[in-house]
């Protein structure tokens, strides 16, 4: 038996004793206890940190949340006519966000400037509009109807006291903190809710009831409060293992019950092909000659939609929902494969087409979601940059920091050991880090014989990491806003917002391409000198068909990373010399820079003219 309150009086039901079981305690097992509950409430925290306290996060939670009702919709029964297109124009013109947004703070109280705001006014002093104030009121029968998704915190009565007596008592900045914090968490819950309330609005206006409009809408997109008595568990340690699987289940039950949904995955298919025929056509060339929709990172292309610029190096990229990105990026592999194999335009192969498959398949449907390495994949959420920074592998697998060559593998300190890219508050940190255990430029120090020398590239990641969207929007923030004013190359993929949407080649991104290359160039020399060693005629005639260009390169590729690595010791060379002035150092490590820079692009274009000789063409 379970008691309940209806408007002030006690009633009693009777359920199953599973749901009692669950009714009674939100927290099963080890949350239960103390450091359980600890655990889940960290967890939780830097979930928020990721998402809801994240100002990036209200782009590509718009989008994905837009693009996956388009599709769900069809799985839903009672709407009008022509319900996709309102849903687009109402997210267009932001008019459900709008009144979400004013129904949140439908209360007086201050604005992010910390001055006092009326019950009619935004968060930053402004009036809402009438169509606001609609929505708004449509958006209290839709939550009190129980269709608003929200997070479900665990606390008891000694914190929520705690946090009510530390709200009291808190001075101007700490509120001007928590208002900005409450806005950048309002904005997202206005975009999660967004969508659904279109939904909601367009099926009470068209006569269904309060309940099962209410039910339609919270059910559209991903139900996130929906979960098993063990989920609170599993997300304390895989922080959206209950996401993961409320989004598959979703996508499942919309395409196995709806025609319209069905014809819609094929119609990403198709475009997914379309729009990689399309893009590889219009697409300009690289600097090294690449065609410059090819170099796009395959991690890139699994999660947005790339529209590349007619003619141009930068391209547009939207971000896609999971789950249905695998069938976008499934079509796009199958026509790469095509035209490369018909027509030799491109380079994807079988093998790396069938791999980027099957790895979006698992980000997307596993609730452990994809990683380069089992020990990533089986490491819980918290533990991930440990895992990542010991094998040097970011989530995509891209190298956290740059591999020593063998020669300086036992002298240069971590410290030292970094890309160019790297900002200067983590170089600086890593070197004092350094010092304070007697190290410099040449030796790691250490302390209670534990090395203190730490690539600057190791403690970003784990900055980017600890303080979730946060952290990566403020640090992106002050990086861009210092490299423009050091009149240094401007980054997208490291600025804020337009990182989301927008993306070019970079000096940066042709580094990465390069010692990607290299490292495919080595293993092909390698393979060849132990079947050479091994008298192996098949298998040096089996590399040869298979790894022409990778063997043809060697010698090229080789010159530059040597020359690579001594400009690197020069500039480490100009950093430490005190007898430099700033202007003139950061003078000479521009010009070190720009022979890098060249030296990258001829070596990347003697592989490319390697590899069209390959496939015989000009």
């Amino acid at each position: 038996m379970f008691g309940v309150k209806i408007n002030g009086k006690q009633h009693y039901m009777w359920v199953e004793p599973g749901l009692a079981r669950a009714l009674r305690s939100a927290t099963p097992g080890v949350l239960g206890t103390a450091p359980g509950r600890a655990l889940y409430r960290m967890s939780r925290f830097y979930a928020r940190l990721v998402t809801s306290f994240n100002p990036e996060f209200v782009v590509s939670n718009y989008l994905r949340d837009l693009q996956t009702a388009m599709m769900n919709v069809g799985d839903v029964t009672g709407t009008p006519l022509g319900i996709r297109r309102r849903i687009a124009k109402e997210a267009a013109s932001l008019k459900t966000i709008r009144g979400v947004m004013a129904a949140l703070q439908s209360h007086e109280g201050r604005t992010v400037f910390g001055t006092k705001r009326a019950a009619d006014e935004t968060m930053i002093g402004t009036k809402r509009t009438a169509e606001a104030q609609r929505f708004s009121k449509w958006f209290d029968e839709y939550r009190l109807a129980g269709g608003k998704i929200s997070f479900i915190d665990m606390d008891d009565i000694d914190r929520i006291k705690t946090r009510i007596d530390g709200a009291v008592r808190e001075g101007n900045t700490r509120r001007m903190l928590r208002g900005a914090f409450q806005l950048i968490d309002n904005a997202n819950s206005a975009v999660e809710n967004g969508v659904r309330l279109s939904l909601y609005v367009a099926m009470r206006e068209n006569g269904q009831s309060i309940e099962a409009a209410a039910t339609a809408a919270r059910e559209l997109t991903v139900n996130f409060n929906r979960k098993g008595e063990w989920g609170p568990t599993i997300n304390a340690f895989y922080l959206f293992f209950n996401a993961s699987v409320q989004g598959t289940t979703r996508l499942i039950q919309a395409a196995v019950r709806s025609q319209t949904v069905r014809r819609g995955i094929a119609g990403i298919f198709l475009a997914g092909m379309a729009l990689d025929l399309l893009n590889y056509a219009i697409a300009g060339a690289d600097d090294d000659g690449e065609n410059a929709y090819d170099k796009i990172e395959d991690w890139k292309k699994e999660k947005n939609l790339i529209i590349m610029l007619p003619g141009r190096k930068d391209y547009v990229q939207i971000p896609m929902p999971y789950g249905y990105n695998v069938f976008h990026i499934a079509g796009q592999k199958t026509a790469a494969l095509g035209r490369a194999g018909l027509f030799g335009a491109g380079k994807e192969k079988p093998g790396k087409a069938v791999g980027a498959i099957l790895g979006a398949m698992i980000e997307s449907f596993s609730p452990f979601g994809a990683a380069p390495t089992l020990a990533q994949m089986m490491s819980p959420t918290l533990t991930d940059p440990v895992v990542q920074i010991s094998e040097n592998r970011n989530w995509f697998g891209g190298r956290i920091y740059p591999e020593k060559l063998p020669g300086e593998q036992r002298h240069k300190p971590d410290s030292e050991n970094y890309f160019a890219s790297a900002p200067a508050w983590a170089i600086d940190l890593a070197k004092t880090l350094n010092k304070i255990g007697g190290g410099d430029a040449t030796k790691p120090g250490k302390i209670l014989n534990v090395e203190t020398s730490v690539s600057p590239e190791a403690i970003e990641h784990m900055a980017d990491f600890l303080g979730g969207g946060i952290a990566k929007f403020l640090l992106n923030s002050w990086n861009t806003g210092d490299r423009a004013a050091r009149g240094e190359e401007w980054i997208p993929e490291k600025t804020p917002f337009v990182r989301r949407v927008y993306g070019k080649a970079t000096s940066e991104s042709r580094r990465r391409d390069f010692y990607e290359k290299w490292n495919e160039v080595e293993q092909a020399h390698y393979r060849m000198a132990s079947y050479r060693k091994a008298k192996d005629q098949d298998g040096m005639a089996s590399l040869r068909q298979e790894s022409a260009a990778e063997l043809a390169a060697y010698e090229s590729m080789r010159f530059a990373s040597r020359q690579l690595s001594a400009l690197k010791k020069q500039s480490d060379a100009i950093q430490l010399d005190r007898a430099l002035g700033r202007t003139e150092k950061e003078k000479k490590l521009k010009a070190i820079q720009e022979r890098e820079n060249q030296l990258i692009l001829r070596a990347l274009a003697g592989y490319k003219r390697f590899e069209n000789q390959k496939k015989g063409t000009p």
